[in-house]
Protein backbone atom coordinates (compact mmCIF):
# COMPACT_ATOMS: atom_id res chain seq x y z
CA UNK A 1 0.00 0.00 0.00
CA UNK A 2 0.83 3.63 -0.46
CA UNK A 3 2.24 5.45 2.79
CA UNK A 4 2.34 9.24 2.77
CA UNK A 5 4.55 11.91 4.26
CA UNK A 6 3.52 15.51 5.45
CA UNK A 7 4.42 18.18 4.11
CA UNK A 8 6.78 19.47 5.81
CA UNK A 9 9.21 16.39 5.63
CA UNK A 10 9.51 17.15 2.02
CA UNK A 11 10.49 20.48 2.81
CA UNK A 12 13.27 19.83 5.04
CA UNK A 13 14.69 17.02 2.80
CA UNK A 14 14.99 19.42 0.49
CA UNK A 15 16.28 22.28 2.30
CA UNK A 16 18.77 19.36 3.53
CA UNK A 17 19.94 18.69 -0.03
CA UNK A 18 20.65 22.12 -0.81
CA UNK A 19 18.40 25.00 0.64
CA UNK A 20 16.19 27.09 -0.84
CA UNK A 21 14.59 25.50 -4.05
CA UNK A 22 14.10 28.77 -5.51
CA UNK A 23 17.78 29.69 -5.91
CA UNK A 24 19.51 28.11 -9.12
CA UNK A 25 22.88 28.74 -7.83
CA UNK A 26 23.59 24.93 -7.76
CA UNK A 27 21.95 24.31 -11.48
CA UNK A 28 24.33 24.14 -14.25
CA UNK A 29 24.61 27.59 -15.79
CA UNK A 30 22.28 27.88 -18.65
CA UNK A 31 20.21 25.08 -17.44
CA UNK A 32 16.47 25.63 -19.20
CA UNK A 33 15.00 25.14 -15.84
CA UNK A 34 16.58 28.11 -14.55
CA UNK A 35 13.61 31.15 -13.96
CA UNK A 36 14.81 33.23 -11.19
CA UNK A 37 15.61 36.42 -11.55
CA UNK A 38 17.88 36.79 -8.25
CA UNK A 39 21.09 38.91 -8.73
CA UNK A 40 23.25 36.32 -6.46
CA UNK A 41 27.18 36.53 -7.55
CA UNK A 42 26.82 32.74 -9.37
CA UNK A 43 29.83 32.68 -11.18
CA UNK A 44 30.14 28.82 -12.56
CA UNK A 45 30.73 28.96 -16.84
CA UNK A 46 30.51 26.38 -19.34
CA UNK A 47 34.41 25.19 -18.91
CA UNK A 48 33.32 22.64 -17.25
CA UNK A 49 31.42 21.23 -20.52
CA UNK A 50 34.78 22.62 -22.77
CA UNK A 51 36.15 24.89 -25.27
CA UNK A 52 36.11 24.88 -29.34
CA UNK A 53 38.95 24.10 -30.51
CA UNK A 54 39.96 24.29 -34.44
CA UNK A 55 42.48 22.03 -35.93
CA UNK A 56 45.22 23.81 -37.09
CA UNK A 57 46.83 21.44 -40.05
CA UNK A 58 49.39 23.78 -41.60
CA UNK A 59 50.73 24.56 -38.34
CA UNK A 60 50.16 28.39 -38.95
CA UNK A 61 48.25 29.07 -35.47
CA UNK A 62 44.84 29.27 -37.05
CA UNK A 63 42.38 27.01 -37.43
CA UNK A 64 39.86 25.45 -39.92
CA UNK A 65 36.74 26.55 -38.70
CA UNK A 66 35.19 23.67 -40.05
CA UNK A 67 36.90 21.16 -37.82
CA UNK A 68 35.40 23.03 -34.36
CA UNK A 69 35.35 20.38 -31.14
CA UNK A 70 34.47 20.86 -27.74
CA UNK A 71 36.76 19.86 -24.82
CA UNK A 72 37.34 21.38 -21.58
CA UNK A 73 41.19 20.84 -22.38
CA UNK A 74 42.76 21.25 -25.81
CA UNK A 75 43.62 18.58 -28.11
CA UNK A 76 46.94 17.90 -29.93
CA UNK A 77 46.80 20.17 -33.07
CA UNK A 78 44.13 22.69 -32.94
CA UNK A 79 44.01 25.68 -32.03
CA UNK A 80 41.40 28.39 -30.50
CA UNK A 81 41.36 31.04 -33.32
CA UNK A 82 39.06 29.54 -36.04
CA UNK A 83 39.98 31.85 -39.01
CA UNK A 84 42.35 30.11 -41.45
CA UNK A 85 40.86 30.33 -44.68
CA UNK A 86 43.07 27.56 -45.83
CA UNK A 87 44.65 25.43 -43.35
CA UNK A 88 46.54 23.63 -45.55
CA UNK A 89 48.83 26.60 -46.55
CA UNK A 90 50.98 28.16 -44.06
CA UNK A 91 50.93 31.14 -45.73
CA UNK A 92 47.67 32.14 -45.72
CA UNK A 93 46.08 33.38 -42.64
CA UNK A 94 44.84 36.69 -41.46
CA UNK A 95 48.59 38.11 -40.61
CA UNK A 96 49.69 37.19 -43.55
CA UNK A 97 50.63 39.65 -46.52
CA UNK A 98 48.06 39.57 -49.73
CA UNK A 99 50.30 39.36 -52.57
CA UNK A 100 49.87 38.56 -56.25
CA UNK A 101 48.99 35.48 -56.66
CA UNK A 102 45.62 35.09 -57.35
CA UNK A 103 45.13 33.84 -53.72
CA UNK A 104 43.60 35.19 -50.53
CA UNK A 105 46.79 35.36 -49.00
CA UNK A 106 45.06 37.82 -45.38
CA UNK A 107 41.66 35.55 -44.95
CA UNK A 108 39.29 38.90 -45.56
CA UNK A 109 37.36 37.69 -48.85
CA UNK A 110 39.14 40.33 -51.10
CA UNK A 111 41.92 39.23 -53.78
CA UNK A 112 45.10 40.58 -55.53
CA UNK A 113 43.90 43.79 -57.37
CA UNK A 114 40.43 43.59 -54.63
CA UNK A 115 42.57 43.83 -51.41
CA UNK A 116 43.14 47.60 -50.45
CA UNK A 117 46.32 45.90 -48.21
CA UNK A 118 47.95 44.33 -51.13
CA UNK A 119 51.34 44.66 -50.61
CA UNK A 120 52.53 47.21 -53.82
CA UNK A 121 55.58 45.46 -54.04
CA UNK A 122 54.40 42.47 -55.06
CA UNK A 123 52.46 44.31 -57.81
CA UNK A 124 53.46 45.35 -61.38
CA UNK A 125 54.45 48.40 -62.27
CA UNK A 126 51.85 49.40 -65.68
CA UNK A 127 52.31 52.31 -67.71
CA UNK A 128 49.09 53.60 -69.23
CA UNK A 129 46.97 55.15 -71.94
CA UNK A 130 46.30 58.51 -69.86
CA UNK A 131 45.06 60.59 -73.35
CA UNK A 132 43.04 57.29 -74.75
CA UNK A 133 44.97 57.31 -78.11
CA UNK A 134 45.69 53.65 -77.99
CA UNK A 135 49.65 54.52 -77.43
CA UNK A 136 51.14 53.68 -74.02
CA UNK A 137 53.02 56.69 -72.39
CA UNK A 138 55.71 57.13 -69.82
CA UNK A 139 54.54 59.54 -67.45
CA UNK A 140 51.08 58.05 -65.96
CA UNK A 141 51.70 54.73 -64.36
CA UNK A 142 50.14 52.25 -61.45
CA UNK A 143 50.71 49.12 -59.94
CA UNK A 144 48.45 45.69 -60.11
CA UNK A 145 48.79 42.68 -60.44
CA UNK A 146 46.31 42.41 -63.44
CA UNK A 147 47.34 44.59 -67.08
CA UNK A 148 44.43 47.33 -66.78
CA UNK A 149 42.88 47.98 -69.71
CA UNK A 150 44.94 50.28 -72.31
CA UNK A 151 48.07 49.80 -70.45
CA UNK A 152 51.27 47.89 -71.20
CA UNK A 153 54.97 47.30 -69.60
CA UNK A 154 57.99 49.77 -69.74
CA UNK A 155 58.14 48.53 -73.81
CA UNK A 156 55.00 49.60 -74.83
CA UNK A 157 55.43 53.20 -73.07
CA UNK A 158 55.85 55.03 -76.98
CA UNK A 159 53.73 57.94 -76.65
CA UNK A 160 55.62 60.84 -76.06
CA UNK A 161 53.11 63.36 -75.16
CA UNK A 162 50.36 60.77 -72.79
CA UNK A 163 48.20 63.92 -72.35
CA UNK A 164 48.04 64.93 -75.62
CA UNK A 165 45.73 62.63 -77.91
CA UNK A 166 47.21 64.31 -81.64
CA UNK A 167 50.76 62.69 -80.08
CA UNK A 168 51.60 59.51 -80.52
CA UNK A 169 53.28 57.34 -82.93
CA UNK A 170 50.99 57.17 -85.53
CA UNK A 171 50.39 60.65 -85.57
CA UNK A 172 51.38 62.69 -89.10
CA UNK A 173 53.72 64.93 -88.25
CA UNK A 174 52.98 68.71 -88.90
CA UNK A 175 55.62 70.26 -89.90
CA UNK A 176 57.36 74.03 -88.08
CA UNK A 177 54.27 73.61 -84.97
CA UNK A 178 57.52 72.89 -82.53
CA UNK A 179 55.99 69.63 -81.44
CA UNK A 180 57.39 65.83 -82.44
CA UNK A 181 53.70 64.95 -83.46
CA UNK A 182 54.75 61.20 -84.22
CA UNK A 183 57.05 60.68 -81.49
CA UNK A 184 59.75 59.76 -83.62
CA UNK A 185 62.86 61.59 -81.67
CA UNK A 186 64.16 62.00 -85.19
CA UNK A 187 65.91 65.98 -86.07
CA UNK A 188 65.01 65.40 -89.55
CA UNK A 189 62.94 67.17 -92.04
CA UNK A 190 59.34 66.84 -92.37
CA UNK A 191 59.76 66.80 -96.25
CA UNK A 192 57.33 66.39 -98.96
CA UNK A 193 57.14 62.33 -99.68
CA UNK A 194 55.99 60.68 -103.05
CA UNK A 195 52.70 63.15 -104.33
CA UNK A 196 50.01 63.01 -106.95
CA UNK A 197 47.92 65.76 -108.79
CA UNK A 198 45.13 65.39 -105.55
CA UNK A 199 48.18 66.71 -103.01
CA UNK A 200 48.49 69.71 -104.56
CA UNK A 201 47.75 73.10 -101.90
CA UNK A 202 47.07 75.44 -104.92
CA UNK A 203 45.78 74.87 -108.47
CA UNK A 204 45.77 77.86 -111.04
CA UNK A 205 43.14 76.79 -113.92
CA UNK A 206 42.95 78.12 -116.93
CA UNK A 207 39.66 79.57 -118.59
CA UNK A 208 40.01 78.10 -121.93
CA UNK A 209 39.91 75.42 -123.89
CA UNK A 210 43.52 74.81 -125.83
CA UNK A 211 45.75 77.65 -123.70
CA UNK A 212 48.22 75.11 -122.86
CA UNK A 213 48.59 77.46 -119.76
CA UNK A 214 51.46 75.75 -117.55
CA UNK A 215 54.00 76.18 -120.77
CA UNK A 216 56.08 78.10 -118.67
CA UNK A 217 56.20 80.00 -115.14
CA UNK A 218 58.20 82.40 -113.09
CA UNK A 219 58.38 83.47 -109.42
CA UNK A 220 58.98 87.39 -109.03
CA UNK A 221 57.12 90.47 -106.77
CA UNK A 222 55.27 91.76 -109.21
CA UNK A 223 53.25 94.59 -107.29
CA UNK A 224 55.93 95.73 -104.96
CA UNK A 225 54.33 94.24 -101.40
CA UNK A 226 57.39 91.65 -100.56
CA UNK A 227 55.48 88.40 -101.30
CA UNK A 228 56.18 86.06 -104.49
CA UNK A 229 53.61 86.15 -107.00
CA UNK A 230 53.45 84.21 -109.96
CA UNK A 231 53.36 84.39 -113.55
CA UNK A 232 52.05 81.57 -115.76
CA UNK A 233 52.37 81.43 -119.60
CA UNK A 234 50.07 79.58 -121.87
CA UNK A 235 51.47 80.07 -125.45
CA UNK A 236 48.63 79.34 -127.15
CA UNK A 237 45.92 81.29 -125.49
CA UNK A 238 43.55 83.34 -127.85
CA UNK A 239 43.17 86.23 -125.27
CA UNK A 240 43.19 88.78 -128.25
CA UNK A 241 44.01 86.52 -131.84
CA UNK A 242 44.20 83.16 -132.75
CA UNK A 243 47.50 81.59 -130.73
CA UNK A 244 48.77 84.91 -129.89
CA UNK A 245 49.42 83.54 -126.21
CA UNK A 246 48.75 85.12 -122.82
CA UNK A 247 50.97 85.30 -119.75
CA UNK A 248 48.74 85.15 -116.15
CA UNK A 249 49.76 86.97 -112.90
CA UNK A 250 48.29 85.91 -109.89
CA UNK A 251 48.94 87.88 -106.55
CA UNK A 252 47.19 85.77 -104.31
CA UNK A 253 47.71 82.47 -103.02
CA UNK A 254 44.57 81.00 -101.20
CA UNK A 255 44.54 77.28 -100.34
CA UNK A 256 42.38 75.06 -102.75
CA UNK A 257 41.86 76.03 -106.62
CA UNK A 258 42.65 79.30 -108.25
CA UNK A 259 40.49 79.92 -111.04
CA UNK A 260 42.25 82.67 -114.05
CA UNK A 261 39.09 85.14 -112.89
CA UNK A 262 40.95 85.68 -109.59
CA UNK A 263 44.07 86.68 -112.19
CA UNK A 264 45.43 90.62 -111.20
CA UNK A 265 45.67 90.54 -115.34
CA UNK A 266 46.26 89.08 -118.32
CA UNK A 267 49.83 90.44 -120.44
CA UNK A 268 49.53 90.52 -124.16
CA UNK A 269 51.77 91.72 -127.03
CA UNK A 270 49.44 92.82 -129.47
CA UNK A 271 45.49 92.70 -130.51
CA UNK A 272 45.67 92.36 -134.29
CA UNK A 273 46.30 89.53 -137.03
CA UNK A 274 50.14 90.47 -136.84
CA UNK A 275 50.15 88.85 -133.71
CA UNK A 276 48.51 85.15 -134.74
CA UNK A 277 50.70 82.23 -133.75
CA UNK A 278 53.19 84.14 -131.97
CA UNK A 279 52.58 82.23 -128.83
CA UNK A 280 53.57 84.68 -126.14
CA UNK A 281 54.40 83.21 -123.15
CA UNK A 282 56.15 79.99 -124.62
CA UNK A 283 58.71 81.45 -121.65
CA UNK A 284 58.91 83.99 -119.05
CA UNK A 285 61.35 85.11 -116.64
CA UNK A 286 62.08 87.15 -114.06
CA UNK A 287 64.28 90.41 -114.86
CA UNK A 288 64.59 91.99 -111.31
CA UNK A 289 63.91 95.99 -110.50
CA UNK A 290 65.18 97.85 -114.10
CA UNK A 291 63.03 101.01 -113.43
CA UNK A 292 64.04 101.53 -109.89
CA UNK A 293 60.07 101.65 -108.88
CA UNK A 294 60.55 98.66 -105.87
CA UNK A 295 58.64 96.00 -108.46
CA UNK A 296 60.24 93.29 -110.36
CA UNK A 297 59.89 94.09 -114.44
CA UNK A 298 59.50 90.52 -116.24
CA UNK A 299 60.57 89.46 -120.06
CA UNK A 300 58.10 86.92 -121.92
CA UNK A 301 59.27 85.19 -125.37
CA UNK A 302 56.59 84.40 -128.49
CA UNK A 303 59.07 82.48 -130.97
CA UNK A 304 55.86 82.25 -133.16
CA UNK A 305 56.11 85.90 -133.89
CA UNK A 306 55.60 87.08 -137.41
CA UNK A 307 56.22 83.85 -139.33
CA UNK A 308 58.94 82.21 -136.32
CA UNK A 309 61.09 85.41 -136.65
CA UNK A 310 60.07 85.59 -133.20
CA UNK A 311 59.87 88.40 -130.75
CA UNK A 312 60.34 89.40 -126.80
CA UNK A 313 58.93 92.15 -125.15
CA UNK A 314 59.73 93.27 -121.57
CA UNK A 315 57.04 94.56 -118.78
CA UNK A 316 57.28 96.93 -115.64
CA UNK A 317 55.70 95.93 -112.51
CA UNK A 318 53.51 98.02 -110.58
CA UNK A 319 50.77 98.17 -108.28
CA UNK A 320 48.34 97.64 -111.07
CA UNK A 321 48.71 95.40 -114.01
CA UNK A 322 50.73 96.36 -116.85
CA UNK A 323 49.12 94.76 -119.71
CA UNK A 324 50.85 96.08 -122.27
CA UNK A 325 54.61 95.48 -123.11
CA UNK A 326 56.98 98.62 -122.04
CA UNK A 327 59.47 97.28 -124.41
CA UNK A 328 59.09 95.14 -127.81
CA UNK A 329 61.80 93.45 -130.15
CA UNK A 330 62.20 90.95 -132.72
CA UNK A 331 64.36 88.39 -134.53
CA UNK A 332 66.50 89.96 -137.21
CA UNK A 333 65.21 88.16 -139.66
CA UNK A 334 63.87 84.55 -141.31
CA UNK A 335 63.14 81.77 -138.77
CA UNK A 336 65.36 83.16 -135.56
CA UNK A 337 62.21 81.78 -133.36
CA UNK A 338 63.82 84.18 -131.15
CA UNK A 339 61.96 84.02 -127.59
CA UNK A 340 62.22 79.97 -127.40
CA UNK A 341 64.04 80.69 -123.89
CA UNK A 342 64.70 83.47 -121.47
CA UNK A 343 66.31 84.26 -118.66
CA UNK A 344 66.85 87.23 -116.41
CA UNK A 345 67.73 88.29 -112.80
CA UNK A 346 71.89 88.48 -113.01
CA UNK A 347 74.56 90.96 -113.09
CA UNK A 348 76.33 89.78 -116.20
CA UNK A 349 78.29 93.15 -117.11
CA UNK A 350 79.25 94.01 -113.71
CA UNK A 351 77.57 97.54 -113.51
CA UNK A 352 75.03 96.42 -110.38
CA UNK A 353 72.23 96.10 -112.33
CA UNK A 354 70.24 93.41 -113.27
CA UNK A 355 70.50 91.92 -116.45
CA UNK A 356 68.67 89.75 -118.87
CA UNK A 357 68.75 87.35 -122.33
CA UNK A 358 67.00 86.10 -125.21
CA UNK A 359 67.71 82.77 -126.99
CA UNK A 360 66.83 83.10 -130.52
CA UNK A 361 67.76 79.43 -131.87
CA UNK A 362 66.90 79.61 -135.37
CA UNK A 363 69.10 82.76 -136.29
CA UNK A 364 71.29 80.79 -138.39
CA UNK A 365 73.13 78.33 -136.50
CA UNK A 366 71.61 80.24 -133.83
CA UNK A 367 72.44 83.03 -130.99
CA UNK A 368 71.68 84.14 -127.67
CA UNK A 369 70.43 88.49 -127.20
CA UNK A 370 72.41 89.12 -124.19
CA UNK A 371 70.81 92.98 -122.86
CA UNK A 372 73.08 94.40 -120.02
CA UNK A 373 71.74 98.13 -121.29
CA UNK A 374 71.69 99.76 -124.32
CA UNK A 375 72.44 97.58 -127.54
CA UNK A 376 72.27 93.81 -127.12
CA UNK A 377 75.48 91.78 -127.27
CA UNK A 378 75.22 88.94 -129.37
CA UNK A 379 76.64 85.61 -128.70
CA UNK A 380 76.39 83.40 -131.82
CA UNK A 381 77.14 79.73 -133.37
CA UNK A 382 80.34 78.85 -134.49
CA UNK A 383 79.12 76.09 -136.39
CA UNK A 384 76.13 74.94 -138.55
CA UNK A 385 73.12 74.19 -137.14
CA UNK A 386 73.71 74.51 -133.46
CA UNK A 387 70.53 76.00 -132.31
CA UNK A 388 72.26 77.42 -130.02
CA UNK A 389 70.33 79.35 -127.41
CA UNK A 390 67.53 76.61 -127.49
CA UNK A 391 68.10 76.86 -123.47
CA UNK A 392 69.40 79.20 -121.38
CA UNK A 393 70.44 79.94 -117.64
CA UNK A 394 71.75 82.45 -115.39
CA UNK A 395 73.56 82.53 -111.93
CA UNK A 396 76.88 83.11 -110.55
CA UNK A 397 78.38 79.62 -111.22
CA UNK A 398 82.33 80.78 -110.06
CA UNK A 399 81.12 82.64 -106.91
CA UNK A 400 83.19 86.21 -108.15
CA UNK A 401 80.20 88.37 -107.68
CA UNK A 402 79.12 88.74 -111.74
CA UNK A 403 76.12 87.04 -113.48
CA UNK A 404 77.49 83.49 -115.71
CA UNK A 405 75.65 82.43 -118.68
CA UNK A 406 74.62 78.98 -119.47
CA UNK A 407 73.42 77.98 -122.90
CA UNK A 408 72.18 75.23 -124.84
CA UNK A 409 73.22 74.22 -128.44
CA UNK A 410 70.99 70.48 -128.81
CA UNK A 411 71.80 70.26 -132.05
CA UNK A 412 74.91 70.28 -131.54
CA UNK A 413 74.90 67.91 -128.93
CA UNK A 414 76.40 70.40 -126.36
CA UNK A 415 76.29 73.36 -123.70
CA UNK A 416 78.29 76.15 -122.80
CA UNK A 417 79.49 78.11 -120.49
CA UNK A 418 80.48 82.00 -120.52
CA UNK A 419 82.02 83.83 -117.23
CA UNK A 420 80.52 87.63 -116.81
CA UNK A 421 81.59 90.17 -116.91
CA UNK A 422 80.28 89.87 -120.67
CA UNK A 423 81.37 92.87 -122.59
CA UNK A 424 82.00 92.48 -125.92
CA UNK A 425 80.19 90.82 -128.77
CA UNK A 426 81.86 87.54 -130.53
CA UNK A 427 80.99 83.66 -131.14
CA UNK A 428 80.97 80.79 -129.01
CA UNK A 429 84.45 79.67 -129.87
CA UNK A 430 86.02 83.20 -128.78
CA UNK A 431 83.76 83.78 -125.52
CA UNK A 432 82.94 80.11 -124.05
CA UNK A 433 84.91 79.57 -120.86
CA UNK A 434 83.51 76.10 -120.15
CA UNK A 435 81.99 73.60 -122.90
CA UNK A 436 80.42 69.45 -122.77
CA UNK A 437 79.05 67.82 -125.53
CA UNK A 438 78.80 64.11 -126.48
CA UNK A 439 75.52 63.21 -125.09
CA UNK A 440 72.50 63.00 -127.72
CA UNK A 441 70.29 66.48 -127.82
CA UNK A 442 72.35 67.51 -125.08
CA UNK A 443 71.50 71.48 -124.44
CA UNK A 444 67.45 70.87 -125.19
CA UNK A 445 66.76 72.42 -121.76
CA UNK A 446 69.21 74.34 -119.09
CA UNK A 447 69.01 75.45 -115.45
CA UNK A 448 70.84 77.07 -112.57
CA UNK A 449 69.34 75.35 -109.25
CA UNK A 450 71.14 76.90 -106.62
CA UNK A 451 73.63 74.72 -104.56
CA UNK A 452 72.45 71.25 -104.28
CA UNK A 453 75.89 70.06 -103.16
CA UNK A 454 76.63 72.12 -100.60
CA UNK A 455 79.53 73.73 -101.69
CA UNK A 456 79.16 77.30 -102.43
CA UNK A 457 78.94 77.76 -105.63
CA UNK A 458 75.96 77.70 -108.09
CA UNK A 459 75.24 74.59 -109.68
CA UNK A 460 73.41 74.23 -113.23
CA UNK A 461 71.83 70.98 -114.53
CA UNK A 462 71.66 70.81 -118.75
CA UNK A 463 68.96 67.95 -119.73
CA UNK A 464 68.31 66.98 -123.37
CA UNK A 465 64.33 66.69 -122.89
CA UNK A 466 62.74 62.98 -123.70
CA UNK A 467 65.80 61.49 -125.41
CA UNK A 468 69.03 61.67 -122.37
CA UNK A 469 69.16 61.59 -118.91
CA UNK A 470 70.41 64.96 -117.54
CA UNK A 471 73.60 65.79 -116.21
CA UNK A 472 74.09 67.83 -112.83
CA UNK A 473 77.24 70.26 -113.13
CA UNK A 474 78.78 71.44 -109.72
CA UNK A 475 79.67 75.12 -109.84
CA UNK A 476 83.09 76.10 -109.38
CA UNK A 477 85.81 78.84 -109.53
CA UNK A 478 87.50 77.86 -112.94
CA UNK A 479 84.26 77.77 -114.26
CA UNK A 480 85.53 74.51 -116.40
CA UNK A 481 82.15 71.91 -116.95
CA UNK A 482 84.02 68.72 -116.00
CA UNK A 483 82.56 68.58 -112.49
CA UNK A 484 79.51 66.57 -113.86
CA UNK A 485 77.39 63.46 -112.55
CA UNK A 486 74.27 61.98 -113.98
CA UNK A 487 70.87 62.74 -112.55
CA UNK A 488 69.50 58.93 -113.62
CA UNK A 489 66.12 61.78 -114.98
CA UNK A 490 64.80 63.33 -117.88
CA UNK A 491 64.61 67.34 -118.09
CA UNK A 492 62.15 69.19 -120.00
CA UNK A 493 62.09 71.41 -117.21
CA UNK A 494 64.70 72.44 -114.37
CA UNK A 495 64.09 74.43 -111.10
CA UNK A 496 65.98 74.17 -107.44
CA UNK A 497 65.34 75.71 -104.39
CA UNK A 498 65.01 74.77 -100.68
CA UNK A 499 62.23 72.60 -100.01
CA UNK A 500 62.79 71.66 -96.74
CA UNK A 501 64.32 74.61 -94.92
CA UNK A 502 67.72 72.98 -94.23
CA UNK A 503 70.01 75.53 -95.62
CA UNK A 504 70.82 72.97 -98.61
CA UNK A 505 69.35 73.77 -101.94
CA UNK A 506 67.10 70.80 -103.90
CA UNK A 507 66.77 69.88 -107.46
CA UNK A 508 63.57 68.98 -109.41
CA UNK A 509 63.39 67.84 -112.74
CA UNK A 510 60.16 68.08 -115.10
CA UNK A 511 59.60 65.42 -117.91
CA UNK A 512 56.93 66.08 -120.04
CA UNK A 513 55.59 62.69 -121.60
CA UNK A 514 52.22 62.74 -122.32
CA UNK A 515 51.36 61.92 -118.52
CA UNK A 516 54.33 63.62 -117.48
CA UNK A 517 55.82 63.63 -113.96
CA UNK A 518 58.17 65.57 -112.00
CA UNK A 519 61.10 64.12 -110.03
CA UNK A 520 62.32 65.80 -106.95
CA UNK A 521 65.82 65.21 -104.59
CA UNK A 522 66.81 66.45 -101.47
CA UNK A 523 70.59 68.24 -101.15
CA UNK A 524 73.11 67.72 -100.38
CA UNK A 525 73.90 66.11 -103.68
CA UNK A 526 76.99 64.05 -103.02
CA UNK A 527 79.19 62.17 -105.43
CA UNK A 528 76.17 60.85 -107.08
CA UNK A 529 72.67 60.46 -107.58
CA UNK A 530 70.60 57.63 -105.05
CA UNK A 531 67.95 56.35 -107.26
CA UNK A 532 65.92 55.44 -104.33
CA UNK A 533 65.97 59.03 -103.25
CA UNK A 534 64.49 60.83 -105.88
CA UNK A 535 60.66 61.82 -104.82
CA UNK A 536 58.01 61.92 -107.56
CA UNK A 537 54.77 63.63 -108.09
CA UNK A 538 52.94 61.81 -110.94
CA UNK A 539 50.82 63.18 -113.52
CA UNK A 540 47.55 61.24 -114.68
CA UNK A 541 46.84 60.68 -119.05
CA UNK A 542 46.86 63.94 -120.74
CA UNK A 543 48.17 66.41 -118.01
CA UNK A 544 52.08 67.00 -119.72
CA UNK A 545 53.24 66.99 -116.30
CA UNK A 546 56.60 68.87 -116.31
CA UNK A 547 56.70 71.04 -118.58
CA UNK A 548 57.62 73.96 -116.54
CA UNK A 549 58.74 73.89 -112.83
CA UNK A 550 59.18 76.96 -110.51
CA UNK A 551 60.81 76.51 -106.82
CA UNK A 552 60.01 79.83 -104.44
CA UNK A 553 58.51 80.67 -101.22
CA UNK A 554 55.05 81.53 -102.25
CA UNK A 555 52.86 81.43 -99.05
CA UNK A 556 55.41 83.35 -96.94
CA UNK A 557 56.65 80.44 -94.21
CA UNK A 558 60.37 80.55 -95.13
CA UNK A 559 60.48 77.52 -97.25
CA UNK A 560 60.43 77.29 -100.62
CA UNK A 561 57.77 75.69 -102.89
CA UNK A 562 57.35 73.54 -105.78
CA UNK A 563 55.24 75.07 -108.71
CA UNK A 564 54.68 72.51 -111.33
CA UNK A 565 52.98 73.15 -114.70
CA UNK A 566 51.04 71.00 -116.98
CA UNK A 567 49.94 72.35 -120.16
CA UNK A 568 47.85 69.60 -121.23
CA UNK A 569 45.57 69.44 -118.37
CA UNK A 570 41.90 69.12 -119.52
CA UNK A 571 40.30 69.87 -116.20
CA UNK A 572 38.96 73.13 -117.20
CA UNK A 573 38.79 71.90 -120.93
CA UNK A 574 40.75 70.45 -123.37
CA UNK A 575 44.27 71.73 -123.06
CA UNK A 576 43.38 74.20 -120.98
CA UNK A 577 46.53 73.34 -118.84
CA UNK A 578 47.25 74.37 -114.77
CA UNK A 579 49.56 75.18 -112.84
CA UNK A 580 49.88 73.36 -109.50
CA UNK A 581 51.46 74.16 -106.23
CA UNK A 582 52.61 71.86 -103.48
CA UNK A 583 54.13 74.18 -100.40
CA UNK A 584 57.11 73.30 -98.63
CA UNK A 585 57.57 70.96 -95.61
CA UNK A 586 60.66 71.17 -93.52
CA UNK A 587 61.23 71.12 -89.78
Amino acid sequence: MRRSFPALSLVWVLGCAGGDPTDDKDLPAGDSGDTDTDTDTDTDTDTELGTSWYADVDGDGYGDPATEQVSVTQPAGTVADDRDCDDLDPAVHPDATEVCDRVDNDCDAAVDDADASLDPASATLWYLDQDGDAHVGATHTTTACTRPSGAGAAADATDCDDDDAAVNPDAAEVCNDGVDNNCDTSSAPCRLGDLGLSDADIVYQAGASDEQSGASVALLDIDGDGDLDLLVGADYGDESTANVGEVTAFTTHTLGTVGAASAFGVARIGTTSTYADARFGAAVARIGDLDGDGTDDWVGGAPGYGGEVGAYAVFSGGSTFRVDATSFATGVGGHDECGTSVAGGEDLSGDGAPDWVVGCPGDSWGSVQVYTGGAPLSLTASTGSAYLGTSVALGDVDGDGVGDLVVGAPSEESAYLFLGPLVASGSVAALSDGFYTGRSDIGETAGTVGDPNDDGYTDFVIGAGVTSVARFFGGAASGVMSNHIDTGRYATAIAGGDLDGDGVDDLALGYDSGMGEVAFYYGPVGAAFTAGEWREVAGASGVGLGTALAIGDLDGDGLGDLVVGGSGDDTVAANAGAVWVFLGQGL
